[in-house]
């Protein structure tokens, strides 16, 4: 018998999902679990209004916000690096050959440094909808956002101004569109250096009274006692930005670089001699053309706290 208190582990929760339907299923150990659910409201509407939550915070097609901000897929494109398939969903206008090339080399050359980000990733999200800074609509830190990663680096998300036709903000030896992949890549990497980062080159968080302006109206909690050093002005905003503005420094145009952040980077990220064979970014057609469905069940595991999981897309 199903009870509101209490669920039983074999009856099955139906769930609608942005107008996708699964059934929620009670499993006892975390390695069975997709998902985690707080166990201190265990009914079954605060189960459902959790799963969604936490659904829609993992996969990004599950989110109802961004679902309807993007609107119709435009396009779906396949990129197989050897045995990895990463996909990309453009809700903008049709890409070009030299956005797909771009798009593939900038991936397999972040791969020869931290090859285990590449094989995380799994979708590239193009927004049609350029972002602006939340606080007064002027651009974010003095020009246009062009990308953003998710949470879990699971998923790049691209804005129109990634694909303008120029060089990127760290060096003219790379494009607008490789320069920010491999900038929102880069961040991958921020919380296993992070520590170590700020001790070597001067990050420090500030007081309330002392928070900052960036330029196009941001906030900024931390300051550089070594702003010298910082290979661009975005890499001033924070700690983060400094770690991946310098990882495309350091990937690119080493010569750019201040001498004590490549030598950081290169001890613990040097470049490795990687074949990937059948590297290759195709657009896919007809029925291919659409975004990935809810699993059909999804497993939860009741527990205090929020402690996920991945519960895979399926692409199909």
């Amino acid at each position: 018998m199903l009870t509101t208190a209490n669920p039983e582990i074999n009856e099955a929760i139906p769930l609608e999902v942005v107008g996708q339907k699964t059934s929620l299923l009670r499993v006892l150990t975390k390695e069975d679990a997709s998902i985690v659910i707080k166990s201190n409201d265990p009914s079954i509407n605060s189960i459902q209004d959790q799963a969604r939550e936490e659904l829609g915070w993992e996969h990004w097609w599950l989110s109802e916000l961004l679902v309807d901000r993007f609107g119709p897929l435009k396009e779906k494109v396949l990129v197989k690096l050897g045995d990895h398939s990463i996909y990309v969903y453009n809700f903008w206008q049709e890409l070009t050959e030299d956005d797909l090339r771009g798009i593939k080399q900038a991936l397999i050359t972040f791969s020869r440094y931290v090859p285990e980000s590449v094989a995380d990733l799994e979708d590239i999200v193009i927004d049609g909808k350029q972002a602006v800074n939340s606080n007064d609509g002027e651009p974010k830190n003095g020009d246009w956002l062009s990308g953003r990663a998710s949470a879990h680096y699971k998923t790049l998300r691209l804005f129109p101004n990634a694909f303008k036709d120029s060089v990127h903000r760290v060096t003219d030896k790379v494009n607008n569109l490789e320069g920010t992949i491999i900038h929102e890549l880069g961040h991958s990497i921020n919380k296993k250096v992070d520590v170590d980062w700020s001790r070597e080159f001067g990050w420090r968080m500030v007081d309330s009274k002392d928070i900052r302006a960036l330029p196009g109206g941001e906030k900024s909690s931390y300051i550089c006692d070594m702003p010298e050093r910082c290979v661009t002005e975005y890499a001033r905003a924070n700690e983060s930005e400094d770690v991946a503005e310098s990882f495309v420094a350091y990937i690119c145009d080493p010569e750019k670089l201040d001498e004590g952040k490549l030598a950081f980077l290169r001890a613990r990220y040097p470049r490795k001699e990687i074949t990937i064979v059948g590297a290759e970014a195709k657009k896919l057609e007809g029925q291919e053309v659409k975004l990935p469905r809810v699993p059909r069940l999804i497993k939860y595991l009741l527990r205090p706290g929020y402690l996920i999981k991945e519960a895979g897309p399926v692409h199909q």
